[in-house]
């Protein structure tokens, strides 16, 4: 049997073989054109073959994080976070509901038995493991940024002054937490699988 992993839209698979399995993973949410590019990767199944596409949808995995020490209904506003992805969504082609939306681009392009599944995985950070919390406590130290910088990041796209703001204290907190406090923390991914056979021609 043949597969393909599409990785990146510089890199997307050139071939006149076609494949009996297409995957993707996280990679549709970064293109300008997701539904071209999903087009694309049907081009590369035979006659019966799957396609399996992994893709996030922010809402989901917003509402899957809890941290120590801090209020869960005010951790992460989603009301303010929608206006923010649908900013990004009108003006910079970046899907945040991506996973959501794929089933019904499969279903346009005719293809059959499409199903959706969630990923189950959910991370939890526990700091009585040591070697496993640094590596997460390493990728907060990276995202370190200057809190008016956000800000203006945040107005750029959709927000309020005072919208931004929160959102940036916010992410200030929860780096504490975990950079300086070392608090436990739970996250799921929000990852849809997504699958579906070509009609046979």
């Amino acid at each position: 049997r043949h597969f393909i992993l599409i990785l990146s839209h510089d890199s997307l698979y050139k071939s006149d073989k076609k494949y009996d399995i297409v995957i993707c993973q996280t990679f549709l949410r970064e293109l300008p054109d997701p539904k071209k590019a999903l087009k694309k990767m049907l081009s590369f199944l035979k006659p019966q073959g799957l396609i399996i596409c992994i893709e996030v949808n922010r809402e989901l995995e917003n509402a899957g994080f809890y941290i120590e020490g801090l209020n869960y209904a005010n951790i992460l506003d989603t009301e303010i976070q929608r206006k923010y992805w649908v900013t990004e969504y009108e003006n910079m082609d970046r899907d945040y509901a991506i996973g959501m939306r794929i089933p019904f681009y499969l279903r346009e392009f005719g293809l059959k038995d499409i199903a959706v599944r969630m990923q189950d995985k959910v991370i939890f950070a526990d700091p009585s493991k040591e070697e496993e919390y640094e590596k997460f406590r390493e990728s907060y130290l990276a995202s370190k940024g200057d809190e008016r910088r956000l800000v203006d990041i945040y107005v750029n796209h959709g927000l309020t002054k005072s919208e931004a703001e929160k959102n940036a204290k916010t992410r200030k907190k929860i780096r504490e937490k975990i950079v300086n406090e070392g608090k436990a923390f739970l996250k799921s991914t929000g990852l849809l699988i997504t699958y579906g056979y070509k009609k046979d021609i």
